[in-house]
């Protein structure tokens, strides 16, 4: 369907660890200040207890660090295209799911961005990275299809993609000139890679990207040196018989994994934990592992 689009259309990254919205004035990008005066907000939201709607980038941090009772959430693009998205969870009184909880951190941006601009925007461009994920071509075509309903969820009408190494090369200010130019852009779930050069206008010759940012390296560091503060790989005796066995690897694969870990927090994970610890060959770890839980640390 055509759509007018001039004047209409806001650009957003939504980034696994910060996201942005701008326009074009003049031209000319401007990035929109949708937060405190800021050009970016982190991608995290705050369910507090009690509370009435979600809290969402810094405010959902500060909640977080002064210890508010509630559920932290982060790294929300990274559950684009599993199963994890359509899974409902009780946040605010009412069941929801990602479908929801990234509707509404979207149609937040899109709100506060209208509200600066003075102007209703109906449609979105929005980056993309050029791969959800990695090697999986049908997780990569349902992730978009999730972004697609998640946008359309936060109230717009329509919406194109421009995959993110792209929208970089364009904002680069390389000069026009013989030679090649490469866009490396690291970020908090994905990497991506695009070759291009500048002749009369930009000539993209290839993107790739892979499914690593820095979410995989704060990860890493939370299984080999956090995690085993709390258990992993502590020995738990068999109920029946002689013998123990290894913690299961799964529990802290997911503590470790930012938008796993309010899941954890079901009634019956905590009941396998709180067993977890009375079987334990050294109980203090799977103790502390029980307070995180039962807390929501």
């Amino acid at each position: 369907m055509a759509h007018d689009w001039a004047g209409k259309t806001l650009g957003i990254d939504f980034g696994t660890s910060n996201s942005a919205a701008g326009v074009a004035v003049a031209g000319k990008p401007y990035l929109i200040p949708i937060e405190q005066g800021a050009p970016t907000l982190p991608t995290s939201v705050f369910f507090g207890v009690g509370a009435s709607q979600m809290s969402m980038g810094s405010a959902a941090n500060r909640a977080l660090i002064a210890g508010e009772e509630g559920r932290y959430m982060r790294a929300l693009k990274s559950v684009l295209g599993t199963s994890l998205m359509g899974e409902m969870r009780m946040f605010l009184g009412e069941k929801m799911n990602f479908y929801d909880i990234i509707g509404a951190f979207l149609s937040q941006v899109k709100s506060r961005a209208e509200a600066q601009c003075h102007q209703i925007f109906d449609y979105v461009l929005s980056g993309r990275p050029v791969r959800f994920h990695s090697a999986d071509e049908d997780r990569n075509a349902r992730a978009e299809a999730d972004l697609v309903e998640c946008y359309m969820r936060a109230g717009f009408k329509d919406l194109r993609f421009l995959v993110e190494p792209e929208a970089a090369a364009l904002a680069s200010g390389v000069p026009r000139g013989p030679g090649l130019s490469l866009i490396v852009d690291i970020g908090g779930g994905t990497s991506d890679f695009c070759v291009f050069r500048m002749a009369d206008g930009i000539e993209v010759l290839a993107n790739s990207g892979i499914r690593m940012g820095g979410t995989n390296f704060d990860k890493r560091l939370s299984l080999d040196h956090v995690m085993p503060l709390l258990g992993k790989g502590a020995l738990i005796r068999n109920e029946m018989g002689k013998g123990a066995m290894a913690t299961p690897n799964s529990l802290f694969q997911k503590l470790a994994t930012w938008e796993q870990i309010p899941f954890l927090y079901a009634g019956d994970v905590k009941r396998d934990v709180a067993k977890m610890v009375r079987l334990a060959v050294e109980p203090k770890p799977m103790e502390r592992l029980f307070e995180v839980l039962d807390m929501e640390l």
